[in-house]
């Protein structure tokens, strides 16, 4: 247990770190996962097959070898890495403001991950399209004679004249879906956050009474070993991730919506309305398509995330004193 205060570099940097490691590990099932989101026709037949996970998986590595696993990744990469940061950064200065010693209640980790979320996810959204069109139209293409620069390149471009074909401000077109991510953003990185917290703090004081430590001998919070942290960010991924699903279904179509013309015209309107039209079309479990892929990306993610979060945040402190 560290007692002293990690700087605003150590925390972004930590941050950072953390999400790219995060990430990388489990590339090949977020380019699938989007995929399946949006129906994309070369792999809507796999979202309803026990193994569609593997088949589509086998299918990008057949038509576009294992490097076609990763394509986009450059674009993946240039977001994540100010978003972790942004996110570890924001939760722990929130934590500072409305912790006093041992009060951090549930509701208050909750509030402070869910500010954290939105503050990441509204400084780097327009990243998050990029990073999404690319996965997209290279899955359509195939394209794979363009370097990762001239990808972004020209997917931004395209957003620029959407925007300017929808008469609206260049900047809300690099917004587009914002609303519904951070919907689905407020119960995703507050479940997070406050389930990884409350797991750690579950952990602390069963150390403290297996220890026969006094209650009373101070604020003791005391590390879990890397494996229990990995486990419980494993955890805390798989629960904000049930909740916030199908928010991030609806983002991601309302993302590609200009360019994926096989989705209902119903994708230009509210999300309200998206919501209603799947209620009431016996079609809300469309919103749950490839659930079961970010079960297998998300709690990983989310896991590996934090572990490398702590270890990173932990070396750096000890490199510093």
């Amino acid at each position: 247990m560290t007692s002293k205060k990690p700087s605003a570099s150590v925390l972004l940097i930590s941050g950072g770190v953390a999400g790219c490691v995060a990430k990388t590990a489990v590339a090949p099932l977020d380019r699938i996962k989007i995929h399946f989101q949006v129906l994309t026709p070369p792999f809507s037949r796999f979202t309803s097959q026990f193994r569609g996970i593997f088949d589509a998986l086998y299918y990008i590595q057949n038509k576009e070898g294992v490097s076609g696993l990763f394509r986009g990744h450059s674009a993946t990469l240039l977001r994540i890495f100010p978003y972790s940061a942004i996110n570890f950064y924001s939760y722990e200065m929130g934590k500072r403001y409305l912790s006093r010693g041992n009060d951090f209640s549930w509701w208050k980790r909750f509030c402070t991950g869910a500010f954290a979320g939105v503050t990441a996810v509204t400084i780097t959204y327009p990243l998050d399209i990029l990073r999404v069109r690319m996965a997209y139209e290279m899955g359509i293409s195939g394209k794979n004679s363009e370097r990762p620069f001239q990808l972004i390149s020209r997917s931004l471009r395209k957003l620029l004249m959407e925007a300017d074909s929808l008469k609206v401000p260049r900047l809300a077109g690099l917004y587009q879906g914002y609303l519904t991510t951070v919907m689905g953003m407020v119960p995703y990185a507050g479940a997070s956050f406050s389930t990884y917290e409350t797991l750690n703090r579950l952990y602390s004081s069963y150390i403290i009474k297996s220890s026969m430590i006094p209650s009373d001998s101070g604020a003791q919070i005391f590390e879990a070993p890397v494996i229990c942290k990995l486990f419980f960010g494993m955890i805390a991924g798989a629960v904000a991730q049930t909740i916030a699903y199908p928010f991030d279904v609806i983002r991601r179509r309302r993302q590609l919506k200009e360019i994926a013309t096989h989705l209902p015209t119903v994708y230009r309107d509210s999300t309200l309305t998206i919501l209603r039209y799947h209620l009431f079309s016996k079609s809300l479990r469309e919103l749950f398509t490839g659930l079961s892929i970010n079960y297998l990306k998300v709690a990983p993610t989310t896991g590996i995330s934090f572990m490398v979060y702590e270890m990173c945040k932990n070396s750096l402190l000890e490199a510093n004193d």
